[in-house]
């Protein structure tokens, strides 16, 4: 509707929930040149900008591996509830319920960091540690040419957390987006046991001065909270008024569409069913085997 009105848009993400209708709305914004951009919020924070920056500056070296584990308790604030009891909450919709809500996120991070990655192999598993028999773990491997990636996302896990660490030839980077600090890690001259030591404190001295830094800048309202939107808003907004394409375009988002629908296909229904908290009639034995599911991803 926005784009028949001739207005250029912002989708929260998922963007849309099957390749089909994201290659539509990429089509009917084309045909009208319009744009359409994702709200990919960790993308725009600016730890994860430094980050870019210095792997284009080669600080870094030649980028090894990332990993990026995020820790989402459903429990908190009722939000595990108000799913359960509300049949048409957008979580409920979605074929990997909660979980693929969520997987945007670290995804979006690693297609930033490395240009985009080949869904190589993944792992859902529902381990009973929510009363409802959600899918509450996932696990992914990613890979292209000389580079890997792996993703975590727990339900269960506390507190909420945001951590992506970058392996690089030279130098690595750690990453925690909920407490805004940032850690460039390089090799220290002398004798092992003395450099790593010299790291420890290094790390313990910037870990300090930024935490300091942050508290009073958000305490004094001068810095946004962590992972707040309004960097990205901003950048958006701003490519609208020169004409640019948006910073997140939906035609990037595709391929975490595309890993969604590999790992819940959209005709499952496992999600559904424990959206409702259905318990099946079936032996522990055989619960454990359908709650865990495992994939090799084709070439």
């Amino acid at each position: 509707e926005a784009l028949e009105r001739g207005a250029h848009v912002l989708l929260e993400k998922p963007a849309t929930v099957t390749l089909e209708e994201c290659d539509a709305l990429i089509e009917a914004a084309d045909t009208r040149k319009l744009t359409i951009g994702v709200d990919e919020t960790i993308v725009w924070d600016p730890l994860i900008r430094r980050a870019r920056s210095q792997l284009l500056l080669g600080v870094l070296g030649e980028l090894v591996h990332v990993d990026v584990h995020m820790a989402f308790d459903l429990q908190r604030g009722g939000r595990l509830d108000r799913i359960l009891k509300t049949p048409a909450c957008w979580e409920r919709q979605l074929p990997g319920g909660p979980l693929e809500d969520l997987l945007p996120h670290p995804l979006s991070v690693v297609r930033a960091l490395t240009g985009g990655l080949a869904l190589e192999h993944w792992r859902s598993t529902c381990t009973g540690r929510l009363p409802a028999e959600f899918i509450d773990e996932l696990r992914l491997s990613l890979a292209a040419d000389r580079t890997t990636a792996s993703v975590s996302i727990s339900l269960s896990a506390r507190p909420d957390d945001f951590l992506v660490t970058l392996h690089g030839t030279r130098a690595s980077v750690r990453i925690d987006i909920q407490n805004m600090l940032y850690d460039c890690l390089a090799p220290l001259p002398g004798p092992r046991a003395a450099s790593r030591g010299m790291r420890v404190v290094r790390s313990g001295l910037r870990a300090l001065g930024q935490t300091a830094r942050n508290a009073l800048l958000i305490a004094t309202g001068q810095s946004p909270t962590p992972a707040s939107p309004i960097h990205l808003i901003v950048a958006h907004h701003a490519a609208l008024a020169k004409g640019a394409p948006p910073p997140c375009p939906l035609a990037a988002a595709r391929t975490d569409i595309a890993a969604a629908r590999a790992i819940w296909p959209a005709e499952h229904s496992a999600a559904a069913a424990a959206s409702s908290g259905r318990q099946p009639a079936t032996s522990a034995a055989s619960r454990r085997e359908r709650r865990s599911t495992e994939r090799e991803c084709a070439a």
